[in-house]
Order: C-alpha cells, then structure tokens, then sequence
C-alpha cells in the first residue's frame, strides 16, 4: 500500500484562491482547490481539496480519489502561534498486478489484457487525521509542538497471474487480501535558535 505523509499547508495573512484542473490520457481528470480567508486580524482560516478519477492502458483498471484538508490559524500574539487542523483522504482503485512471463520474458499477450477478476480487485485507503501545533518565540528561541492523531483504515484484495503453461493456453492465478485499520498518535517538539535572520540550529525529539 506504500505510506502516505501529510505536511500542513502554511496560512497566508490575505485572502487568496487558487484551482487548478488537469486532464490526460485514458481519462485523467484531476482538480484542487486552495483557499485562504483571513477571519479578523489574528485568525486565518484555510481550506485545500482535490478529486481525481483516472483510467488506466490496461482494460477495467481505474483510480479514484479524493481530500479535504481544512485549516484554522490563531495568533494571540506577536510571538505565538496555535493551528489545529483535520485531513480525510480516499483513495479506491482497482488493483492491476500486470501479466504474466514466459521463459523470462513478458508472455505474448495485448498489454491490454487484464488477468484475474476486475470486479473482484479492490484496493481501499480510508484516512482521517486530526493535529494541533503551537509556536512560541522568547527573543531568539524559538520552540515549536506538534501533535497528530490518525486513524488509517486500509484494505485490499487482488489477483497475481503466475506460471504459463508451455503450449501457452493456461495461466496460473492466485489471490490473496488484507484489511487493516490503524490508530496512529506523534508527538514531536523542536527548539530553534535564531541567530540571525534565519533559524541556524534546532534540537528535535518526537515520539510516534
């Protein structure tokens, strides 16, 4: 399933907007969305979205996703900072583990093809992260404090084409799934020291 790592998006101090849309080959549609709104003075909000649907060169294969990331700045002070923010992500595909070999080579068949049950194929990513940070600045130090809670909930079921059979009418398909569902707590503190325009040191300790 790989792993997915998830940075908050900074707020900016003006309103802005910004969409962006993409389209491609075997149906690629892909759109985001990033608006930042200033509340009053010290408080900013921010939102971030995107959807993507996508085919694929090999029949029946397809991806969708889709997030939302909402953000919300306070700062009470000129040298504090607290930000609490939310993420839910999607991502459902269905799994394509490719064709079978023949005598160390790919086996001749249309790259098309698709081998096993497309119906039957699903890879799931359900996410959902909660997180809060603070900033604090005494004169040249600076400590920052972050802190993430996550649910994952992932699961997938595929087939995996095998041995072809030496008159090369027979493929061997196995299948095999796996769910998991995963709470996940990081704590993580840093101190940086300022000493010049830009932070030239910092300590870091965290805790996943």
């Amino acid at each position: 399933m790989g792993s997915l790592t998830v940075s908050p998006r900074k707020l900016s101090p003006r309103h802005c907007a910004r969409v962006t849309i993409q389209g491609g080959s075997f149906g690629n549609k892909r759109f985001t969305g990033d608006f930042d709104q200033p509340l009053s003075h010290n408080v900013a909000f921010r939102l971030n979205g995107l959807y993507e649907n996508d085919g694929s060169f090999r029949n029946f294969v397809s991806l969708e996703r889709y997030g939302v990331n909402p953000t919300l700045t306070f700062t009470p002070g000129t040298r504090t900072k607290i930000t609490v923010s939310y993420e839910y992500f999607h991502d459902g595909r269905v799994a394509d583990r490719g064709i079978p070999s023949y005598q160390g080579r790919p086996a001749d068949t249309p790259i098309s093809t698709y081998f096993g049950n497309p119906d039957d194929s699903h890879v799931r990513a359900d996410v959902h992260l909660v997180g809060a940070s603070i900033e604090q600045q005494w004169d040249q130090l600076i400590f920052h404090s972050r802190t993430q809670f996550g649910d994952y909930d992932r699961a997938y079921q595929n087939y995996v084409p095998g041995a072809v059979t030496a008159d090369k009418t027979h493929v061997a398909i196995s299948a095999y799934n796996n769910a998991t569902k995963t709470p996940q707590r990081l704590q993580s503190n840093r101190f940086d020291l300022q000493l010049s325009d830009r932070p030239r040191s910092a300590y870091t300790c965290g805790r996943v």
